[in-house]
């Protein structure tokens, strides 16, 4: 029962990237460096068992993979740099006591990193 689970898993997983090829490895890797909790071994092993079985190219898997890490990371720092104080104080105002953040501790915070 467990086997046939996690062998179904792997199938859908590997006909998912196998569908999307090099643009899906992009878009996925774009995804898991931007602000979604995403793992890219979700990508990134499938990936791997397509080039091993000769149907994708390493070159290119490698590439996009780091392409699409490179586009997450500008994501988050153009989310950081136009957004940036005004976006930490408004969360910090609206959710802060949620996630037991202060307007105190992000001035300690920013204090530690100047």
């Amino acid at each position: 029962m467990t086997i046939e689970l996690i062998s179904g898993s792997v199938n859908a997983l590997l006909e998912i990237i196998s569908s999307l090829g090099y643009l899906g490895i992009l878009i996925g890797m774009a995804i898991e460096s931007s602000f979604f909790p995403f793992p890219s071994e979700v990508i990134l092993i499938p990936a791997g068992a397509l080039v091993a079985q000769g149907k994708m190219s390493f070159t290119l898997v490698f590439i996009m993979a780091i392409l699409g890490s490179l586009i997450g990371a500008l994501i988050n720092f153009a989310i950081a740099f136009f957004l940036g104080r005004k976006a930490i104080d408004a969360l910090t105002k609206k959710y802060g006591k949620f996630l037991f953040i202060s307007k105190k501790s992000v001035k300690k915070s920013d204090i530690y990193f100047s």
